[in-house]
């Protein structure tokens, strides 16, 4: 599968830094789709893959890492959380943008320590509703208000004092918060009609991916989240995780 990602890096000219393992299955997850949401049934054979992730910690250590902006998937956490708290260090020493996802509701359960660690390297904290809620209830917030959430998570203890941290929870049809140093805002999604949704599959990642999109050119908060919002509508509307041959965000 390491051939699909360097067929699209070479077709769009991106730059990569692959590291290939022979013969090793990083993981497999099923995703059941019924009547337009989706269950997950998690199989994923990390165990096996922890001792290989020692081998990407080494590359890390070898290689400078000449990036503005860095964001890692909370899933990373389960195979290489030293990995993940290195490139969240370095991020913070050389005072580039490091955001995190929480990625799933037993990241915050079962990987509480490493997820601990690295958050207070952690610029923009992205997440869904019910990621939110685990990671309240792990941290004892005593709340259910995503609001109140966000703030508290907004709050915690952040090494690099120069970048303030943002946090950032969808809600599925749901307005979108976030939460900064200074104010909460509440954002409305983009479609209102439920009957226009195909597959959710993927819609968080397309919004994250939509927000960075925008980050990297130094645009406004409110266009990362428009442009979040976007790339989740276009998603959903689409059968699997696909999208149309060109944008029309403008």
């Amino acid at each position: 599968t390491a051939l699909i990602p360097k067929h699209f890096s070479t077709k769009y000219s991106l730059m990569e830094k692959w590291k290939r393992m022979e013969m090793e299955i990083n993981f497999k997850l099923w995703i059941l789709i019924f009547k337009k949401s989706r269950d997950f049934f998690e199989c994923m054979t990390f165990t096996a893959q922890r001792v290989k992730c020692k081998l990407y910690y080494s590359h890390l250590k070898t290689r400078k890492l000449h990036f503005r902006r860095r964001n890692i998937e909370g899933f990373f956490l389960t195979v290489s959380p030293e990995a993940t708290l290195k490139v969240a260090t370095q991020s913070s020493t050389h005072n580039k943008t490091f955001s995190l996802n929480l990625s799933a509701p037993f990241i915050s359960q079962f990987y509480k320590e490493p997820l601990m660690k690295v958050m207070s390297y952690v610029d923009i904290l992205f997440g869904n509703e019910t990621e939110a809620a685990s990671f309240a209830r792990e941290q004892g917030f005593e709340t259910e208000d995503i609001k109140e959430i966000a703030r508290k998570a907004q709050a915690l203890p952040k090494m690099n004092p120069k970048r303030q941290r943002i946090v950032v929870f969808t809600q599925g049809k749901d307005d979108t918060i976030m939460a900064t140093e200074n104010e909460i805002r509440a954002f409305p999604v983009l479609i209102s009609d439920q009957s226009e949704i195909v597959d959710t599959n993927g819609a968080g990642d397309a919004f994250v991916g939509g927000f960075l999109s925008q980050l990297v050119y130094d645009r406004p908060l409110t266009e990362c989240i428009r442009a979040g919002h976007y790339a989740a509508s276009v998603i959903i509307k689409r059968s699997g995780c696909t999208f149309p041959e060109k944008p029309d965000f403008h």
